[in-house]
Order: structure tokens, then sequence, then C-alpha cells
């Protein structure tokens, strides 16, 4: 979650695709910008199975007006498929839409050796550069 400034107080609540909370608590921080936070799959009712989960942010400033929040993810993407509802895109388990998708960044690839130029009678030094791309 993103808070446009700092916060007062601020509550994350999990619900399922019925609108049912199923885990509520205080943020972990209140302070302006990007903060991580991750669910286990516990929560206030017993039997949680796999499925379509939403994180909400509420939260509010010392004068109890309204802090603005953004909820994102961030994984690597494993599919992505067409479907009834468009394009999605499998980010560490969650299918999201195409249109909800900010940035898209290649893995760092583990460092490349490098391999010195050789030289070969009456030919200038060469060398081949590759850049590794992981998908």
């Amino acid at each position: 979650y993103d808070l446009g400034k700092t916060a007062a107080n601020a509550t994350l609540t999990v619900t399922d695709a019925a609108g049912k909370v199923m885990w509520s608590g205080p943020a972990p921080s209140l302070a302006k910008g990007a903060h991580a936070f991750t669910w286990d799959g516990k929560g206030t009712v017993n039997g949680i199975e796999g499925g379509v989960y939403t994180l909400k942010v509420a939260a509010a400033d010392a004068t109890g007006s309204n802090v603005a929040a953004n909820i994102s993810i961030q994984g690597l993407v494993s599919s992505v498929r067409q479907s009834d509802a468009g394009v999605l895109v499998n980010i560490g388990g969650a299918e999201v839409p195409l249109t909800g998708v900010m940035a898209v960044a290649a893995v760092p690839a583990s460092p490349t050796p490098v391999v010195p130029p050789t030289t070969t009678a009456g030919t200038p030094p060469s060398s081949t550069g590759t850049t590794p791309v992981q998908g």
C-alpha cells in the first residue's frame, strides 16, 4: 500500500470476493510512501480457502481527513492469458487485468563474465557483447 501523506491512523482490511471481511488490523506503517504488507491467509474466519481477496486501506491524518492510499502488488509474471474479462497477467499467483499493470522491468540477470577482446594478426581487437534476457 502507498500512503499519499503521513497518517495518524490506518486500518488494512482483507475481504473475499463476496465482500466478507477475512482479516482487519492496524497498518504496520503510517508514514507517507510505499509499504509492504503480506497477509498470511489467516484471519478472523476459519477455513479460509484459495480465492480472490482484496486489500482495502482506510487512513486518516491528525485532523481526521482521509489520506489517499493506493494498492499495488509486485512480483514475477508467470503467465498471461486472454479471458472474457480481457487480458489477465498472473503476478505471483494473482491474476491482474493488463490495464492494471503500471510497470514492467527485467529481472536482473546474474553477472556475465567479461571475455577480453582477442586479436588476430592483421585485424583490430574485437569483442562481442550480449545482454542476458529472462522472461
